[in-house]
C-alpha cells in the first residue's frame, strides 16, 4: 500500500460522479434536441404537401390528356371523395359498401369487362373492407384478384404527394396492411433522394390532402364470364351481416332497460331549462371526486395535476360506465354512471386518508393556482357554449363540422 494517497480517494469519487452527471446531462440534451429537430423537420416536410397539386388533380389532368372521351372507367370511391372532372367518360362507381351479393359481383364483372381503367381515389375502400372479411368476403376477393393481376388489369401508374424535404421522403403504405399484393406500376414514378417507409397511416391523415391515387389499366381484356367466375369463387362464404340498422328484440329490450329518453330526461326539469348551470355542476362534481386521486398520480408535477383532474375524472367515469356495459355486467343507465363516479370518489377518499396533511398544506400554499385553474376552465367552457350558441347545428354533417370545419381557417 506504499505510495497510495487515501486523501485523493474522495476526489476521484467526486470527479467520477460529475463525469457521469455530465454524460447524463449531455445525453438528455441530445435526446431533446433530436426530438425537437425531428419534429420540426417532419412538420416542414408535411407542409410541402400543399406546395404541389393534389394527387386527385394530377390524376384527373393525366386522364383527360391521355384517355379518349367516352372511355369506360370504374371508380372505386364509394363513400369517399372522388377524382374530379371525369364528366367526359363513361364512369361507374363500384358500390363496395353495399351488401355483398352475387348480383353485385355480376354487375362488377360486366363493368370490368367493358371498361379500360379502374381508378381509386384513396386506400379507404380496400383497407376498410379488409378489416371486415365476414361482411365483405366477395369485395375482399375482388381486391385480392385485382391487385394480383387476375382480372386482366395491371397498375398503370400511381399519383402521390408524400411529405418531403431536402431529398427525404416519408412514404406510407396501406396496401400491405390490407393484406394485398403490392403491384408494380407499368409506368413507375421516378423517385430521387432517400425514402422512409412509415407503414400504414390513418386515412384521416392522408385521405384528404395527399391520398395515393391508383389507376389500373385493362391489359388482358378478359371475358365477362371469366371475371365473373373469379369474383365468385368464395360465394359460399357470403352471409347476411348484422349491420345494426334494426335492433333485434333482445337488443331493443337491452337498450330500453336503462330507461327511455323521456324517463331519463325530464323535459320540464330545471336541467333542461338551465342546461349550462347543470353541466357546470356535473363537471364540478366529477372534478371534486377525482381531484385527490389526480393529485396523488401527478405528485411529481409542480401543480400536482389539479388542472388535469377534471379531464381525468371525466375519462375515468366514462370509461368505467362503458366497460360495465361492454362486458355485460349491467345495462347502460344513469346507475352505471353513478357507479363509475362512486369508484373514482372511493379512490380519492383512500388518497385523502393517506396524505390528508400533505394535500391541505398544498392548498394553503397554492390556492391561487387552484383559482386560476377554475377561471381557465370556466372561460374555455363558456367560450364553447358561445360557439354552440352561434352555430346550433355544429354537429350537422354538411352545415356543421364534418365538412365545413375544413373551411374555417380560410
Amino acid at each position: 500500500m506504499d505510495g497510495f494517497d487515501f486523501e485523493l480517494l474522495p476526489v476521484h469519487r467526486v470527479n467520477s460522479f460529475w463525469d457521469k452527471a455530465l454524460i447524463t446531462r449531455a445525453f438528455a440534451i441530445g435526446v431533446i434536441v433530436f426530438v425537437v429537430a425531428a419534429t420540426g423537420f417532419y412538420a416542414l416536410a408535411f407542409q410541402q404537401v400543399y406546395a404541389k397539386d393534389h394527387p386527385a388533380i394530377s390524376a384527373s389532368e393525366w386522364i383527360n390528356t391521355n384517355v379518349p372521351p367516352g372511355t369506360g372507367i370504374v371508380s372505386d370511391n364509394h363513400w369517399d371523395e372522388f377524382v374530379p372532372n371525369l364528366y367526359a367518360y363513361d364512369l361507374w362507381q363500384f358500390p363496395v359498401y353495399e351488401a355483398d351479393t352475387l348480383e353485385k359481383m355480376k354487375t362488377l364483372a360486366r363493368k370490368l369487362a367493358v371498361s379500360e381503367y379502374v381508378v381509386f381515389y384513396s386506400s379507404r375502400p380496400y383497407t376498410s373492407t379488409a378489416r371486415d372479411p365476414l361482411r365483405f368476403p366477395l369485395s375482399n376477393q375482388y381486391y385480392q384478384r385485382l391487385f394480383g393481376g387476375d382480372l386482366g388489369y395491371e397498375l398503370d401508374r400511381e399519383f402521390t404527394n408524400y411529405p418531403s424535404l431536402f431529398g427525404v421522403t416519408f412514404r406510407d403504405d396501406a396496401i400491405g396492411r390490407a393484406g394485398l399484393e403490392t403491384p408494380i406500376p407499368l409506368n413507375p414514378t421516378e423517385r430521387s433522394g432517400f425514402g422512409l417507409d412509415l407503414g400504414y397511416a390513418d386515412d384521416n391523415v392522408v385521405g384528404y390532402d395527399h391520398p395515393k391515387v391508383l389507376l389500373f389499366k385493362n391489359t388482358g381484356h378478359l371475358d365477362e364470364s371469366i371475371i365473373n367466375v373469379r369474383l365468385k369463387t368464395i360465394s359460399h362464404q357470403t352471409r347476411e351481416a348484422d349491420v345494426g340498422l334494426i335492433l333485434s328484440p333482445d337488443g331493443l329490450a337491452s337498450q330500453q332497460g336503462g330507461g327511455t329518453f323521456s324517463e331519463m330526461f325530464d323535459r320540464d326539469g330545471w336541467t333542461n331549462h338551465l342546461p349550462v348551470i347543470a353541466w357546470i355542476l356535473v363537471l364540478e362534481i366529477v372534478y371534486l371526486a377525482a381531484l385527490p386521486f389526480t393529485m396523488f398520480i401527478f405528485r411529481p408535477l409542480p401543480d400536482r395535476g389539479i388542472v388535469l383532474a377534471r379531464i381525468l375524472g371525466l375519462l375515468l367515469v366514462s370509461y368505467l360506465a362503458w366497460i360495465l356495459v361492454s362486458v355485460g355486467i349491467m345495462d347502460y343507465s344513469v346507475w352505471s354512471i353513478y357507479l363509475g363516479l362512486c369508484v373514482v370518489a372511493m379512490l380519492s377518499v383512500a388518497v385523502l386518508i393517506a396524505i390528508w396533511g400533505e394535500i391541505v398544506r398544498f392548498f394553503r400554499e397554492h390556492w391561487r393556482l387552484l383559482l386560476f385553474g377554475e377561471v381557465l376552465f370556466l372561460a374555455a367552457f363558456l367560450g364553447f357554449v358561445l360557439l354552440r350558441y352561434l352555430n346550433p347545428d355544429l354537429w350537422h354533417p354538411f352545415p356543421g363540422a364534418a365538412k365545413n370545419q375544413w373551411n374555417w381557417p380560410i
